[in-house]
């Protein structure tokens, strides 16, 4: 698999890293942005329905204020004081100081379309133009009448199209009163034609416009002409919304959905007809700037991010060239050479760790150098220790051997032992018969010649049987002592195998040390120094496993020393009694020869005879104790060389396995070339 080199990679992530960034700090600044230009909007939308409402209203209160002014026209109030009826209502005396009155104000105030009175006691209407009621003319149905009486001060009425002018107008009224009695009322009509001037000079933007609401919710004005004088909630949805808190006199803010585009809506009302205001302007247009802004900011980003990611790559492929270099010197290293070594002149830290590295190449080198002689030191070792041990087990094959014929040697005494046993005993009842029947002491003289000199065979037998015992008891004893120095050489060598395996672990140790201090590359060297040192484990615990079994051989050994030295007194004992006994049937044979010239002597010769045979007889048994407990001592030493056998078969095969041990570390570290 082809794998991905550091530059590209950094780069890669460096690339995420700074996207990630870019778009993270557009995200903040765009919403951060978008968050000030609405409030920005909404503070200039509540700005400009204000201005507009106060604009409107100031209008509306100016033409308030001539009303009041007319209202303390004091031939205006006269007239509606003296007025009785509609006949005279062109005929009375102050109808030309009032009409007079209407007209001049009307011709300072092209707004008015018409200034009137309606007389209370008269039920008429007249005003400027000489302009009279009909006779069917009823003041108290028309109906604004109520609302005018029932207003607090002046009254505006809702616009309306005016038949006469064909255009839109209302009327600003309020009552007459004299001396606290309702005389009349008195009212401007206005045309509207000053609106649609006030709205459009508060306009904001491109797609902004303003909506001026009767407070019955019919449209006063509006950009669409076609939607003047017609209730605002026609058009449904969010607008019907806006016309319902338009219409209850509030203010606010508010967002509206017309023809699937979004407006920001700030609505204000207008203090003195209870109208409202409304200027409307798309979210679109006002956020225009900031998608252009953002557009703008994308693309620098982009072009940042592309040069940031370049500058780097270009960068990182500078200062990394020498990676290439250095990852195929390693590999060669992996691979077992460690002569290679790393060229990198740099000051920065690939330059150190090339030289960290060919520091460690050089400690790890001296490393496996002294592991290889180790290993040939250990093999050798392990060789001379299978060579001694096998020489050994052959020793002590032959010691078994020796010990099976000792063995066998005292079995034939013990059955000589019985038969002299049996032999004297028969001729201590043959004494004594001669003692009883000393009348055929000479008969029986010759009888006891011979017996005599049986006895004197059977014992230089017996005698010659103890002398090969003893012999035999003697080389047993050298070869054990010898068999006990090859375990104490034996034990010299399992003791150089433990230094060596000791120093062998304190080397491993030393290399995983070194091996970890390089990190990623020392891993494989790790590896081998951990199977040097398991192997120097393997090999301390054999060595200790020898030294113990040899420890327990010498024990044995020590032992079996002791018990054939505790033979051999007991069989040179036996060796003095038989020699005790030959000289007792010498002197039988003596006494016998002269037993012509001392029969006196004869029945006190018998019976010292017949005691001496007794004495013959407890000796001999004694012999046969004797030879009992060297057959059981024999025995044990036959078992302990068993054992000790055994022993040395246990190691000579840990011998071959440290052997095989030290081979296997020879060929791993024949794989570094140093």
């Amino acid at each position: 698999m082809k794998r991905q080199s550091i530059s590209k990679k950094v780069s890669m992530i460096l690339c995420i890293a700074i996207a990630v960034v870019l778009i993270v700090t557009g995200l903040l600044v765009n919403t951060f942005t978008k968050h000030m230009v609405t409030e920005s909007i909404e503070s200039t939308i509540d700005t400009e329905s204000n201005a507009v409402a106060d604009k409107v209203d100031d209008f509306f209160a100016e033409k308030g204020k001539m009303v009041n002014q007319l209202l303390s026209d004091q031939a205006v109030v006269r007239y509606l004081d003296t007025a009785k009826g509609r006949k005279d209502a062109l005929k009375n005396a102050n109808y030309k100081d009032m009409n007079q009155a209407l007209e001049s104000v009307k011709e300072m105030n092209p707004d008015v379309a018409m200034l009137w009175v309606a007389s209370e006691k008269g039920n008429f209407l007249t005003g400027t133009g000489n302009v009279l009621s009909p006779a069917d003319f009823q003041l108290t149905e028309r109906p604004w009448y109520d609302d005018v009486h029932n207003a607090d001060g002046l009254y505006y009425t809702n616009p309306y199209m005016d038949e006469v002018f064909g255009k839109v107008i209302m009327s600003v009224m309020k009552v007459v009163k004299v001396d606290g009695k309702e005389t009349g009322i008195i009212a401007a009509d206005l045309f509207l034609d000053s609106i649609p001037s006030i709205m459009e000079q508060y306009k904001i933007g491109d797609t902004g416009y303003n909506i001026l609401l009767a407070k019955d919710g019919n449209v006063i004005y509006h950009p669409d002409k076609e939607r003047v004088l017609k209730p605002l909630t026609e058009q449904g949805g969010d607008m019907s919304k806006l016309a319902e808190k338009m219409a209850s006199g509030k203010n606010g803010l508010t967002t509206v959905n017309q023809k699937k585009e979004k407006y920001y809506a700030g609505y204000e009302p207008v203090d003195s007809t209870n109208w409202s205001v409304a200027t409307v302007i798309s979210q679109d247009e006002v956020f225009a700037p900031l998608k252009s802004m953002t557009t703008k900011v994308i693309i620098i980003f982009s072009v940042a991010l592309i040069l940031l990611v370049t500058i780097t790559y270009l960068l990182l492929r500078h200062m990394l060239r020498n990676i290439p270099a250095m990852s195929e010197v390693i590999n060669k290293i992996s691979a077992g050479d460690l002569t290679q070594r790393v060229d990198i002149n740099s000051n920065d830290e690939l330059g150190q760790a090339s030289e960290n590295l060919n520091s460690m190449l050089d400690s790890l080198s001296s490393f496996i150098g002294v592991v290889q002689e180790n290993a040939a030191q250990v093999a050798a070792t392990s060789e001379q220790l299978n060579v001694s041990t096998d020489q050994t087990a052959e020793a002590a094959q032959v010691v078994a051997g020796t010990v099976d014929s000792v063995n066998t040697g005292i079995l034939q005494q013990i059955e000589k032992t019985k038969e002299a046993t049996e032999t004297v005993g028969q001729m201590s009842e043959t004494f004594r018969a001669i003692s009883n029947e000393s009348n055929v002491v000479t008969q029986q003289s010759n009888l006891a010649v011979e017996k005599a000199k049986s006895g004197e065979t059977s014992v230089n037998f017996a005698k010659h049987q103890m002398d090969t015992i003893n012999e035999k008891v003697h080389s047993t004893a050298n070869i054990i002592s010898r068999l006990g120095e090859r375990s104490s050489e034996i034990g010299k060598i399992v003791d150089t195998i433990s230094e060596i395996s000791g120093q062998t672990n304190l080397l491993a140790l030393n290399a995983s040390i070194e091996a970890s201090r390089a990190g990623e590359s020392g891993k494989s060297f790790t590896v081998v120094a951990n199977e040097v040192k398991k192997l120097a484990e393997q090999s301390n615990a054999a060595a200790a496993e020898i030294a113990e079994l040899i420890r327990e051989v010498q024990k044995d050994t020590d032992e079996a020393v002791n018990s054939i030295r505790v033979g051999t007194e007991e069989v040179e004992k036996g060796t003095a009694v038989v020699e005790t006994a030959g000289s007792a049937f010498n002197e039988i044979s003596e006494m016998v020869s002269k037993v012509s010239g001392q029969m006196n002597e004869f029945s006190h010769s018998i019976q010292k005879l017949s005691s001496g045979a007794d004495h013959i007889v407890s000796i001999i048994e004694d012999v046969d104790h004797l030879a009992q407990g060297a057959r059981g001592d024999f025995e044990n030493v036959a078992a302990a060389t068993e054992e000790q056998t055994a022993t040395l078969e246990e190691i000579a095969s840990a011998s071959r396995s440290s052997s095989e041990r030290a081979l296997e570390l020879q060929d791993a570290i024949s794989k570094f070339k140093v």
